[in-house]
C-alpha cells in the first residue's frame, strides 16, 4: 500500500514538473519588448504683462570726442549703460505650444551738464549747457519656453522693432520771458538736435521665475543690431559725416517685475 502510495505521489510530482517546465518555455519564448520612456516637458503658459528696467550698453565714444574737440566745458563724459525704462506684455499662442508672442516699449537717456561763463572777461555771461542723448525701442516680441524646473522657465527668442535716437545740445542765459521766444532770441541762448530712426533684430534669452501663479520675477540678456536712416538736423537738414560708431547696436541687461496668469 505504502509503495502505491509512493508511486502515484512520485507519478504527480512528475506530471506537475513537466507542466512547470512547459510553462517556463513557453514565458521564455513571450516577446516581452519594453518601449523606450517618452519624455514630456511641462507645458509653458503665461499671460501677463509688467515693468522692465534695461541697462542699454551704447558706446558713446563719439559723443565724448565731439564734445571735447568743440570744447563744450564738460567736466565728465555722458554714464553707459543707459537706464531705459518700458514695459512689456505677453500672451501665449494657442496653435504653437510653449511658443508666445509680445509687444514692448523702453526708452531712457543720459545728460552732462555744466555752468560756464562767456563772452568776454570784462562782460561775462553765465550759461547752463547741456547736452542729451535719448534712445527708444518699441516691437514684437517671440519666444519659445522650456520649462527646466517648477517655476522656472528659460525661453530663447528674438525681437523685432523700430525706435529712434536724439541727441540735443542747448545753452540758455537763464529765464526767457515769452515776448522772447521767437526766432534768434540771443547769441546765448540756442538748441539743436540731431535724430535718426531705426530697425533692429534683437536676439535674447530670458529666465523666469514663477513665484505665485499671478505674479513672476525675469532676468534677460540680449543684444540688439540697428540698421538706421539718414540723421537729420534740427528735423529738417541731413546731418552728414556721422560717425558708423555712433548707432543703437548694444547689449541690453533686463529685469522685469510681471502680473498675470502663470502655470508652469
Amino acid at each position: 500500500m505504502r509503495i502505491k502510495l509512493f508511486m502515484m505521489s512520485f507519478i504527480a510530482f512528475s506530471l506537475l514538473s513537466a507542466a512547470l517546465y512547459s510553462q517556463d518555455d513557453d514565458l521564455d519564448e513571450l516577446d516581452f519588448e519594453q518601449e523606450p520612456l517618452q519624455e514630456q516637458s511641462d507645458p509653458y503658459f503665461a499671460i501677463a504683462g509688467g515693468y522692465t528696467g534695461t541697462f542699454f550698453f551704447a558706446n558713446l565714444d563719439e559723443l565724448h570726442t565731439l564734445f571735447k574737440d568743440n570744447e563744450f566745458g564738460f567736466d565728465e563724459d555722458m554714464n553707459s549703460p543707459i537706464y531705459l525704462s518700458g514695459a512689456h506684455g505677453v500672451t501665449l499662442i494657442p496653435w504653437l505650444p510653449n511658443f508666445r508672442a509680445g509687444f514692448f516699449g523702453y526708452g531712457g537717456s543720459s545728460i552732462v551738464e555744466t555752468n560756464l561763463d562767456i563772452g568776454s572777461t570784462e562782460d561775462p555771461v553765465n550759461v547752463m549747457r547741456s547736452a542729451e542723448y535719448s534712445v527708444f525701442f518699441t516691437g514684437l516680441s517671440f519666444d519659445y519656453g522650456i520649462v527646466v524646473a517648477k517655476s522656472f522657465a528659460i525661453l530663447p527668442g528674438i525681437n523685432l522693432g523700430w525706435g529712434n535716437m536724439i541727441i540735443e545740445t542747448n545753452q540758455t542765459e537763464g529765464d526767457v520771458g515769452w515776448n522772447e521766444f521767437m526766432p534768434g532770441p540771443g547769441g546765448s541762448n540756442w538748441l539743436q538736435r540731431a535724430e535718426t530712426d531705426f530697425f533692429f533684430v534683437q536676439p535674447n534669452i530670458y529666465f523666469e521665475l514663477s513665484l505665485q501663479s499671478f505674479f513672476m520675477l525675469r532676468l534677460n540678456a540680449g543684444y540688439s543690431y540697428a540698421f538706421q536712416s539718414d540723421w537729420k538736423f534740427n528735423k529738417s537738414a541731413i546731418l552728414n559725416n556721422v560717425p558708423e560708431a555712433l548707432n543703437a547696436n548694444g547689449l541690453h541687461l533686463q529685469f522685469g517685475i510681471f502680473v498675470g496668469f502663470f502655470n508652469y
